[in-house]
């Protein structure tokens, strides 16, 4: 029992550090590593498999409630990234939008 109380915690390590990393990007503290956030979720992955090999379903359903909340924190972060983003490109493409028909104006004037 003692093993998979270590293996899940080294799992859920694992996942901390991702949420700490996009917390990080959603708070604009970061600018996105698209090669640090595939070794994460690749290294995330990797654990996943390992855990789903040695230990039967139920037993890791047991011991998941952890993972389950961090996981909910991750995915709510990189939603947020994502509308954030989003926005962003919209604000600018109303920007870009706004300076292209003034010069259209500034063309008609002369």
């Amino acid at each position: 029992m003692s093993s998979i109380i270590y293996d899940m915690d080294k799992f859920l390590a694992e996942l901390i550090k991702a949420s700490d990393y996009f917390s990080e990007i959603e708070n604009d503290e970061k600018e996105v590593d698209f090669n640090y956030v595939k070794r994460l979720i690749s290294s995330i992955d990797s654990k996943r498999n390992e855990l789903k090999s040695k230990y039967p379903k139920e037993l890791l359903d047991k011991n998941f409630e952890k993972v389950k909340i961090i996981a909910k924190q991750i995915s709510q972060s990189i939603d947020n990234v994502i509308k954030q983003r989003e926005a962003e490109k919209k604000s600018v493409a109303l920007e870009l939008e706004k300076i292209n028909n003034k010069k259209k104006i500034a063309t008609y004037i002369r």
